[in-house]
Order: structure tokens, then sequence, then C-alpha cells
């Protein structure tokens, strides 16, 4: 039921709202009829014991003298002009009394504290905001196996499962005959880009998003890739591998959670950017939430390659980085199986970015594992900071609106065992150097020959130079030798001459 704030406050605050707020004498607060949709989402925060929940709510602006709160169940609601909150909570909830309400008028805050009904009953996810604020959804039993996820916590009833996988050079779908090509986030979007062709080229390898058939791209996605990869390029970071390896040193953070067994918690400032994010429902297929799943592995290895390459410090180029390696972003591509996320993956990030060394690769792939293994709060913090790179980076805030905004929301409601599954999976599904099609085997062994024929070479050269030298020594040597018996050739032949003039001297003188 609804309580008038008055009836309830902190006696201790009281006297201060009242000073502040109320006229002497005012009484009872009357129920006031309330404007939802003009009302502002407060800022607030929660925390909880075994048997309590506590809600601070932020409102500096608030008129106290209109303010109400509503306890039934699951559902609490919370307005005061020109705030309004309402909450979903995962379980029952006792109906606050006045010793439950507090008001700080110094910061404007009320902090209300709420029984639990089965005391000792952990509440999961109460950082996970966007799952509290959406309120009850409804099964449609006309669509069978279709749910719209609501606030009741979990999708309990889905677990990603491996679909096969769709040639799509060969087998073209339903999509092939659909008029309007769509994309974004469960297929939501089209004609977007219809009068902003220049956004479209300056984020999108996909020319004509707007018209190109969905069955399409992913042949020419995987041609672009063929014309883009540079032999040179790759073999260059092959031989000089001094940034290769100083990269392939970096921890990222989350390494550091699981290295610690520390539990990953969304702090204050991802609330609040989850907070600016309007809350919505979807209507899901299993089929549709296995490429969700399987598109949110694209972006977030797309993000692992930019967290490591900029060592956890993003830059001015970030944003482009986790565009271009993400082929669900570049070009509205999806996936059928973790194979085909891991060999789009690999293969764009030997093909456009600074660095392309296949240990990288790898190193990333292996980033990607351990993120998943963290769950949906790990998750979700990534897709939150890649909302902040592509808001700082136009025109890619585009790319918010058509998936990062709805991949923010829609995970909240994921359970995290999918995730865990997906962590596993990659291990199975580890690409091979052949898997990704670029002839990289090939390639490493001609250059290994090349580097083996210039070694072979530069011993011979080697050799070549120390036999010249040796000659040149003994040359050398002989002729300082053949230099010395002739000077002690000279040398006796004027011994010989000086005792001769000594003799004939004698003979002379007798």
């Amino acid at each position: 039921m609804w309580s008038g704030i008055s009836a309830v406050l902190n006696p201790i605050c009281w006297e201060h709202a009242v000073k502040s707020n109320f006229s002497p004498g005012s009484g009872r607060i009357l129920k006031t009829t309330f404007n939802v949709v003009k009302m502002i989402t407060p800022r607030f925060e929660l925390n909880q014991t075994t048997t309590l929940v506590t809600i601070t709510i932020h409102a500096p602006y608030a008129s106290v003298k209109d303010a109400e709160v509503y306890v039934d169940g699951t559902d609490f609601r919370f307005a005061s002009s020109p705030y309004y909150l309402r909450l979903t909570f995962p379980d029952e909830l006792l109906e606050v009394g006045a010793s439950d309400y507090m008001y700080d008028a110094d910061n404007g805050t009320f902090i209300i504290s709420m029984e639990k009904v089965n005391k000792g009953r952990h509440f999961e996810n109460l950082d996970l905001i966007s799952t509290l604020l959406v309120p009850p959804g409804k099964v449609f039993s006309r669509k069978p196996h279709i749910t719209v996820l609501n606030g009741q916590g979990e999708d309990d009833s889905y677990s990603y499962t491996e679909c096969a996988a769709v040639d799509h050079r060969t087998e073209p779908d339903d999509s092939c005959v659909v008029v309007k090509p769509k994309y974004g986030f469960s297929r939501h979007s089209s004609q977007v880009f219809i009068g902003f062709e220049w956004e479209a080229k300056e984020m999108l390898d996909l020319e004509h998003p707007d018209d190109i058939p969905e069955c399409d791209r992913r042949k020419l996605r995987e041609d672009a890739e063929m014309a883009q990869f540079s032999d040179e390029h790759y073999l260059a970071d092959r031989a000089d591998r001094d940034n290769i390896d100083s990269l392939l040193k970096f921890v990222p953070v989350w390494h550091q959670h699981i290295l610690n067994g520390t539990e990953v918690t969304l702090q204050h400032e991802d609330v609040q950017k989850l907070k600016q994010i309007k809350v919505r429902e979807y209507l899901l297929t299993a089929r549709e939430k296995n490429v969700l799943l399987l598109g949110l592995v694209d972006i977030l290895g797309a993000y692992c390659y930019d967290h490591r390459t900029t060592e956890g410090d993003p830059t001015s180029e970030s944003g482009w980085t986790i565009n271009k390696l993400s082929s669900t972003l570049s070009w509205f591509d999806e996936f059928q199986t973790v194979r085909d996320v891991l060999v789009a993956l690999m293969r764009r990030s030997l093909c456009y970015p600074l660095y392309r060394s296949w240990d990288l690769s790898v190193a990333v792939v292996k980033d990607l594992q351990q993120l998943l293994k963290l769950g949906k709060q790990m998750a979700l913090k990534c897709l939150l900071e890649i909302h902040n790179v592509f808001n700082n980076c136009p025109p890619r805030y585009i790319l918010n609106r058509l998936y990062i905004e709805d991949y923010c929301i829609w995970i909240q409601s994921v359970n995290s065992d999918n995730l865990f599954l997906l962590a596993d999976k990659i291990d199975e599904n580890m690409p091979s150097k052949e898997d990704l099609g670029l002839d990289i085997v090939e390639l490493e062994m001609a250059a290994d020959v090349v580097v083996e024929e210039e070694r072979h070479a530069e011993m011979l050269k080697s050799f070549d130079e120390m036999a010249l030298n040796a000659d040149q020594t003994s040359s050398l040597e002989e002729t300082a030798s053949s230099s010395s018996e002739d000077e002690d050739s000279d040398e006796d032949d004027s011994e010989d001459e000086h005792q001769s003039e000594v003799l004939d001297s004698d003979d002379l003188s007798s």
C-alpha cells in the first residue's frame, strides 16, 4: 500500500523536514496522483543483510511533502515529485513501518529498510539494476517458446545449444527473401542509414547496408578479408617480436580476479551508466538468443584485443579497433557456432589492426575465455566500457543504439551458466592456422625457407671471409718470412765481405 512519507519519517529528521518543507500542523499527506512519464528516475543504492534490504534514494530536489512509498510483495515504488522509482525484487518484502524510514535533509536522501519475507535468502544481482527496473513481463501463449524477459531475475528457461553450422555461400536462408535487410540487436532495425551514407562508410565495411541481402554478408566479408590480408605485415610482426612479446606479458584485470578469487561487482559509475540506458523488453526465440550470445562473444573478443594491445588504457583508436575487429559491428554478420565466431575474430585480428600476430590472437582468445568464466557481471562491465568508447568516437554512437545498449540490458537477464558453457566450448573449437583460410602455414614455411637460405648464405659468406682472411694471413706470414731470410742473407754477405777485407789488409801488411 502507499504510505505518506510524513507519517513514517525518522523522528530525528522529521523536525528538520517540517521546518524545511512543511507548515506547522500540516498533518498527514494525502495520496498524490503522479504522472510517471514526466518523472525522473533518481540515483539509488541497494544493500542487503540476511534479513533486510535497504535502499538509499538520492533525491535532492524532491518534494518531501508529496513523498510516498509502496511495497507489495516483490513490487516497490517510490514517488516524490519530480522523482519516480519502481523496482521489482527477486523475492517478496514486507510492508515497511514508520521506523523503517529515514530522510536526510542535508544530503537529500531517503533511506528505506524493508524486511525479507524469507529470512536468510540472498537476493542475487542487486547491482544489475536494469532487471529490477523492468516491470513484471508476460508470457505470450499464442507464440510457443517465445517469452518476454522481465524483472523477475534470470531467464532460467533458456540454455545455450550449439546449432548446426550454415554455409552462407551455398545454403541461403530465409533472410535472402526479406525485402528490407535488417540488422542490429535481434535484427530490430532497418533503413537506418538512408541519408547517412557518410556515417555508414565511416564505421561499416558493409557497403549499402540497407540494400545488401543478409545472406550475402558472410561471403562479402570473407572476400574483403582475403583482399586485405598482407603477407609482408604479418611476416614483419612475426620477425620483429619486441612489441608483440611486450603485449603478451600484459595481464588483463579479469585475470587478476580469477587469480585472486575476487568477485566482480559493478561500481557506482557503472550503475549510473546503466540508469541512462532505457529499459526494454525483448520477445526472443531460443534461436535468436543463441545468435545474440554468439554476437556477444564476437563483440567481447574485439574488446579483448583492444584491451590487451592498449594494456588496459583505451586510446583514441580503441573505437575503431573494436568496431573493425567485430564482424557483428562492422558487417552486421550473425553466427551459428562458436567456431565461426573464433575464426572470424582471429582472421580480422590478422588483417586489420596494427599488431598482427598469431600468438597475440591466441592470447586474445584466451583472454575472452577467462572473461566469460567470470559471468555476466564482467561481460556487462566490458559492454559499458565499449558504450563509453563509442560515445566518444563519432559516429560510432550509432552502434550503441543498434547493439550495445540492448546488450547491456539483455545480458542482465541471461543466466551466467550460458557464458560458462561458451567459455568451455572455446577449448573445443579453438581454430588452427589452417582453419583461418589465409594460407599462413604455407606463408610461414616459405618465410622459414627463405630465412634458412639467408642463414646458409651468411654462413657460406662467413666461411669464405674466414678462408680469405686465412689466405691473406698466410701470405703475409710467407712475405714476412721471405723478407726475414733476405735480411739474414744480406747480413751474412756483409760479414763475409768484411772478413775478406780484413784478410786482404793483413796480407798487404805482411
